[in-house]
């Protein structure tokens, strides 16, 4: 009975030890993934210009529609650093630590990232990678857009409510569609001046002033 006990008594603790080591591994893969994240910089004319020339063989999301998504994905991954720690909490709690081993894990996990994030490895690594697979990242912001919305609709997880705009085509469309801000003539003018040169049109625009 107490050889039983004993393997017994071994086999949970092998079971919570590689639980933890688990745990461990997500914590430092989710700080290099937000860290690399933060250190991203995304140009959106650039990343306009090679949606647009991949755009010419693929269906899907127009070019405009992947770049806005792109950069959404990376705000809002950014602005909610609070939401993804408490994430990361329920994740320890899961694991064998006490109240204060959590505790102490989330605020050196928060302070690795920031901290991750200003090296020059992790800078270089995350520019060579988004360089490589842009394509791919683009088609995958687009999808997950929608979830995106949802969490910027939530004044729960939204860190930031001021809407912001990432491409000329994002911000003239909303200025067209404003209503009782903008003229008729305004709203001509504003297109004239934002849109792209083969965007031009002589079409009248909808009177929504």
């Amino acid at each position: 009975m107490g050889r039983k006990m004993s393997e017994t008594t071994h086999i949970h603790a092998t079971i919570g030890t590689m639980h933890n080591i688990i745990v461990q591994i997500c914590m430092l893969a989710l700080a290099l993934l937000i860290a690399g994240v933060k250190s991203i910089d995304l140009n959106p004319t650039q990343l306009l210009e090679h949606a647009e020339d991949k755009q010419k063989d693929e269906d899907g999301p127009s070019a405009d529609q992947q770049v806005t998504a792109l950069l959404h994905l990376q705000q809002v991954l950014q602005s909610n650093l609070l939401i993804i720690n408490l994430f990361l909490l329920a994740l320890l709690a899961t694991a064998d630590y006490s109240i204060f081993q959590i505790v102490a894990f989330a605020f050196l996990w928060l302070v690795g990232v920031y901290l991750l994030a200003a090296t020059a490895f992790v800078q270089k690594r995350a520019q060579a990678y988004t360089r490589k697979h842009l394509s791919g990242l683009l088609r995958l912001a687009a999808g997950l857009e929608p979830a995106l919305k949802v969490l910027d609709d939530s004044r729960f997880l939204s860190m930031k409510r001021d809407r912001t705009f990432y491409t000329r085509g994002e911000l003239l469309k909303a200025a067209l569609d404003s209503k009782g801000i903008l003229t008729k003539d305004e709203k001509r003018q504003l297109r004239a001046l934002l849109a792209e040169p083969a965007a031009h049109t002589t079409a009248e625009l909808p009177d929504n002033s």
